[in-house]
């Protein structure tokens, strides 16, 4: 079990890495985030099970491959720190790794979880790249608001419940994913045992007790 002095460790070291990163690549230092990143993940994996750095090295693959793809639909471009502005740089890559270390860390009360992991996935992953093109390491262009706003929480979201479950694969949480795939079947159906009638009555009960309760 991870103690919470752990995780508050986990979450600075996370944001530490995070401002050298966006920081590093908005001032011209594309050298100094995957500097200190690597750094910190070295720290990290000191202490952690080897099956770690295989989550965090999937992860960091796994990012290439997701912004590098949308950077090439026009989502958004990297400014002057990439080879192409559609190529994932290797300071994002490093983002993605160092998030792969609060899996197991800040963010292991999150384990199973899916409902709650998926909002969070949707909300913070939009605002962390919102946060980056404010600070001048991201261009925007004109879909990338849109795509944020309508399709990219359900891509990030989902995002999150994945890598949720690598996590807990690699913490020994589930044995394998047959295990974590019967997780997620449907185990009980609930359906109302009164019927329409006695619903609607109880509903017109409830009613009139709120206007009573108004009028008071």
């Amino acid at each position: 079990m991870v103690t919470r002095t752990a995780m508050a460790a986990n979450i600075l070291l996370f944001q530490l890495g995070w401002f050298a990163c966006v920081l590093g690549a908005a001032r011209g230092r594309l050298w100094l985030g995957p500097v200190v990143a690597g750094a910190l993940l070295l720290m990290h994996l000191a202490s952690t099970p080897a099956r770690e750095g295989r989550l965090i090295l999937l992860a960091g693959l796994f990012g290439f491959a997701v912004d590098t793809s949308q950077a090439s639909v026009g989502l958004f471009a990297f400014t002057g720190t990439s080879a192409a502005p559609w190529l994932c740089p290797p300071w994002m890559i490093a983002l993605w790794m160092l998030f792969a270390s609060t899996l197991n860390g800040s963010m292991s009360w999150l384990a199973g979880r899916y409902g709650i992991g998926a909002v969070l996935g949707a909300i913070c992953g939009p605002a962390s790249y919102l946060a980056g093109a404010r600070l001048g390491d991201l261009a925007k262009v004109g879909p990338f608001l849109l795509a944020f706003g309508m399709g990219m929480p359900l891509v990030h979201g989902a995002l999150g419940v994945w890598l949720g479950g690598l996590a807990g694969l690699g913490v020994g949480l589930w044995s394998s994913h047959r295990e974590l795939d019967r997780g997620r079947r449907m185990e009980r159906v609930f359906t109302p045992r009164e019927g329409r009638a006695w619903r609607e009555r109880e509903y017109g009960r409830w009613r009139r007790a709120v206007r009573a309760l108004l009028a008071s």
